[in-house]
């Protein structure tokens, strides 16, 4: 009798375990799904979905799962640029992150209002993340997110779910800011982000 609640035992914990792992892949299959820095090939919707998916998770399992993604990929820079994507819509931070060292924006803004935007290059409108870089000149390296990460263990996650619908419109009020006019001033780059802010939203209504 013993015997048998020693082995009913042990499989449960089997059980209990076995998910967990499941659950670790999947995550860190979801953390890959997060766009590049790459202004027209990015889409609000795909960060979205797994900044949502990993708020569900609960904050450690999502540290651990970005730790982990990063050692896996070597610290490469595309795996570095998804971790400061995440982390800049996954947590609340009312003060300062460390500085990213993408390189040079493409196109070049003001300075002084890019610095006064805590996570650019990603700025919310209505909740929804949009990239306003077209990308970033050679010569930025990033470097190890533990930092960041280390900054994020002592922040709270969102309270909510970033939202899945009306980016159209989110982009459209963003377009419309000031905030906008005041960061490009150069028009034909405010035309080009333009289209490129609407085109980031078009899989959503």
């Amino acid at each position: 009798m013993r015997s048998s609640k020693c082995v009913f035992a042990l499989v449960h914990s089997l059980v209990v375990m076995m998910p967990c792992h499941a659950i670790e892949t999947d995550i860190i299959a979801t953390i890959e799904d997060v766009p590049l820095i790459d202004g027209w090939r990015y889409r609000t919707l795909d960060l979205v979905r797994v900044v949502n998916q990993l708020r569900r998770l609960g904050k450690q399992q999502s540290l651990t799962a970005m730790k982990e993604y990063a050692q896996r990929e070597k610290y490469d820079e595309d795996s570095i640029q998804r971790i400061w994507l995440i982390c800049y819509c996954l947590f609340e931070n009312e003060g300062s992150w460390p500085k990213n060292h993408f390189g040079a924006p493409v196109p070049a803004n003001t300075g002084e209002v890019s610095k006064k935007l805590a996570t650019f290059p990603i700025v919310q409108s209505k909740g929804v993340p949009f990239l306003l870089v077209v990308g970033y000149r050679l010569g930025g390296r990033s470097g190890p997110p533990d930092q960041l990460l280390e900054l994020c263990e002592r922040l709270p996650l969102i309270k909510a779910d970033l939202p899945t619908r009306g980016h159209f419109a989110a982009a459209r009020e963003l377009i419309d800011s000031t905030e906008f006019v005041e960061l490009y001033s150069d028009e034909l780059d405010r035309e080009e982000l333009s289209e490129m802010i609407m085109n980031q939203a078009c899989i959503c209504n």
